[in-house]
């Protein structure tokens, strides 16, 4: 508590802005005392933070009826609030940030260079953020499909990046030849996989690729955001446990562009199907991008909040 009364008496600020749900109880009682006002925006929560939240409806109750404004990304987060206390008043459905992901020209142009250098023709899978326990998975699924396809290639990016050295020997011990994107040598038909052992070249490799696999989904970890692939075009799959994206992954699976694999085998029948099916990987390519721009503003929507909180004006 001593630590954020001397934060806000130093910098007084005029609003507070938590994104998503980083719900810290010292913060928002200084911010209350100090008349702050403090906004939840591109406000998320999942079934089961609901229910760890309501196990301590004692503070969880007081904290959120201290928030000026809850901004929920989808109207299930916002039913979630309400049964933890929130106030209906308090309440605004904006939707999630995550639709006004930008795409530059420089972006593109990578993407395209990428693709070149792994081969025009080549079938390219890429596996994004996988966790743990997944990359055997996603390698199982990689070499059923191999037997259809023998020059296929395997891009394969782990989440977290202590981790690149162990799943570069896990792809030797499967038996694949395995080269890292960070040694940027031109790839030879014999090397299957590519490790993207590097940060912040997700994007193009998405946009290189045929088809992707969002990771964080095969095993009980939550998923990732699935949207980034649809904005580079990019036709994507996902495994079961989703529940971090769990309405987006709803809406995006009712709107046809979002397929949900239950295991690492429907995930190389989904692989095989829509490699054979250029025009439906096409057909969802556009129909993904249309989706996201038609779902684009809640940027727009929350800087209109903040400024009113703030007496900015807009």
């Amino acid at each position: 508590p001593w630590a954020v009364r001397g934060f806000l008496r130093h910098f007084q600020p005029k609003v507070g802005v938590i994104m998503e749900t980083e719900l810290w109880p010292n913060v928002i009682r200084g911010c209350q005392r100090h008349g702050i006002a403090l906004m939840l925006v591109n406000a998320r929560l999942s079934e089961k933070s609901y229910r760890g939240y309501r196990r301590i409806h004692w503070l969880t109750r007081p904290m959120l009826r201290s928030l000026s404004l809850v901004a929920s990304q989808h109207q299930a987060d916002g039913e979630r609030f309400l049964a933890l206390g929130l106030d209906q008043s308090q309440l605004q459905v904006t939707g999630t940030l995550k639709f006004d992901v930008e795409v530059s020209a420089a972006v593109i142009a990578q993407a395209k260079a990428m693709r070149q250098q792994w081969g025009a023709k080549r079938p390219v899978f890429i596996a994004a953020s996988t966790h743990q326990g997944e990359d055997e998975l996603v390698l199982a699924a990689f070499k059923q499909w191999q037997q259809q396809q023998p020059d296929a290639l395997l891009v394969l990016v782990p989440r977290h990046p202590e981790r690149f050295a162990a799943v570069a020997e896990l792809v030797q011990a499967q038996g694949l030849s395995c080269a890292k994107f960070s040694e940027g040598n031109d790839l030879s038909p014999d090397q299957a996989v590519l490790l993207g052992d590097v940060m912040g070249q997700l994007l193009p490799m998405l946009g290189a690729a045929d088809m992707a696999f969002m990771g964080g989904s095969l095993v009980p970890v939550g998923g990732h955001n699935m949207l980034e692939a649809l904005a580079m075009g990019t036709p994507v799959v996902t495994g079961p446990h989703i529940h971090n994206f769990q309405a987006l992954a709803e809406q995006l699976s009712a709107q046809g562009v979002l397929a949900i694999v239950p295991s690492a085998a429907e995930l190389a029948q989904w692989i095989e199907q829509h490699w054979q099916q250029q025009a439906e990987r096409e057909r969802l390519a556009q129909q993904g991008l249309a989706i996201i721009q038609q779902h684009r503003g809640a940027a727009d929507r929350l800087y209109r909040l903040v400024s009113a909180q703030a007496g900015l004006g807009y």
